[in-house]
């Protein structure tokens, strides 16, 4: 809330990543700045970052094409050919048992309770147009959801 009004901030989806990746690097064309949204799809300051380091290995690995240079970026960064990161994966995998509590939900991802609550959980617990919520806050702690699980088993 401001004095004014109030302001509502939403996550952006793959399209709007993609449009703010464009703007920084006007010289790409828009299917690689969706190539980068694939795998920072929620964080526009992720992707930018993403395409900073794209840019770098495409300098000293020139002979690569862009696809190459973005999984092997993707893989640097602890990112799946899916787009998500290994961390929100471990909780995915921890979940699929069973609802955690609010508490015990730091110890899984190995970060403190800050890190967790601000960065990490938020982008599993929101959603956006083109991506479902992966996991809910019931009265027994958070659970995973069923695209939760339908992401689950892509990986399998």
């Amino acid at each position: 809330r401001t004095r004014f009004s109030p302001i509502v901030l939403e996550l952006l989806n793959k399209k709007d990543i993609a449009k703010i990746v464009k703007l920084s690097n006007p010289d790409w064309d828009i299917e690689l700045c969706e190539i980068v949204s694939h795998y920072n799809s929620r964080i526009p300051r992720k992707a930018l970052e993403f395409a900073r380091y794209m840019r770098m290995v495409k300098t000293m690995k020139g002979e690569l094409s862009w696809e190459e240079i973005a999984r092997s970026v993707a893989v640097d960064e602890g990112i799946d050919e899916f787009g998500m990161h290994e961390m929100h994966l471990r909780i995915l995998r921890a979940l699929e048992s069973g609802p955690i509590a609010k508490t015990r939900i730091s110890l899984i991802a190995g970060r403190k309770d800050e890190e967790v609550e601000k960065y990490i959980l938020p982008w599993l617990l929101t959603e956006t147009d083109d991506q479902p919520a992966l996991i809910c806050v019931t009265s027994k702690g958070y659970t995973i959801t069923e695209d939760g699980l339908n992401e689950l088993s892509k990986r399998k």
